[in-house]
């Protein structure tokens, strides 16, 4: 199974982690449901497991779920000494979800915000109600002419510990290929572009990671 890496903002991975947000809305995603949701390809894709990056900065989200006080199991607290708190989980890997089903949100009319490829209102208002989002938070977000992809989490599973960036590696392209170079399938063959057939293990390597990614990215664990 593939693995993706979302860098998520505090605010919206505490909504996750507390099931409240079911939707994650994003700007692009992985080429296989690009390509599946525009029609290019019939081929439903094969689920994806996404891990959730919690970005670092203000506000600090606080893991709460040994504090039986507490009524929540994540907080936010926006205060720059909480990045101190032994509790803090920015800058970790917090969680997973199995990517199942995307939906692809179709802005008809600029300027309004009730004009979505949606079947009625009442989809329109689930939507924002699984997003934690308003329709003009979204639109802020993604422009007011622009398509968007609105990600299922299904099968959440909240890491016990969260696990570092080290702890993986991402994949950036490898020319070294000489079946590659040549146009020639290799073993184990899995399509990445339009021109040639090629082996993911020869075509991509891994490096260690040590920044996140600005949006999401290929992974493997280490």
């Amino acid at each position: 199974m593939r693995k993706i890496m979302y860098s998520i903002k505090p605010q919206h991975t505490m909504n996750i982690l507390n099931k409240d947000k079911v939707l994650e809305i994003r700007k692009t995603c992985p080429k296989e449901w690009k390509d599946y949701l525009s029609g290019k390809t019939k081929v439903k894709p094969e689920s994806m497991k996404c891990l959730i990056y919690c970005t670092k900065g203000q506000p600090y989200l606080i893991d709460r779920r040994y504090n039986e006080h507490c009524q929540f199991n994540y907080d936010l607290i926006d205060y720059y000494m909480a990045k101190y708190d032994e509790d803090a989980i920015n800058g970790k890997v917090v969680a997973e979800f199995i990517l199942k089903e995307v939906d692809m949100l179709v802005y008809h009319q600029e300027g309004r915000f009730d004009t979505w490829n949606f079947k009625d209102r009442d989809a329109l208002d689930k939507c924002l109600k699984d997003s934690c989002l308003s329709m003009e938070e979204i639109v802020d977000y993604i422009g007011d002419s622009k398509d968007a992809f609105a990600l299922h989490i299904s099968d959440l599973k909240i890491y016990d510990e969260p696990k570092e960036l080290s702890e993986f590696s991402y994949l950036i392209p490898n020319n070294k290929c000489e079946k590659h170079e040549k146009g020639l399938p290799c073993d184990k063959c899995d399509t990445f572009n339009k021109e040639h057939t090629v082996c993911m293990a020869c075509y991509y390597i891994f490096r260690p990671m040590k920044q996140p990614p600005q949006s999401w990215c290929y992974v493997e664990e280490l």
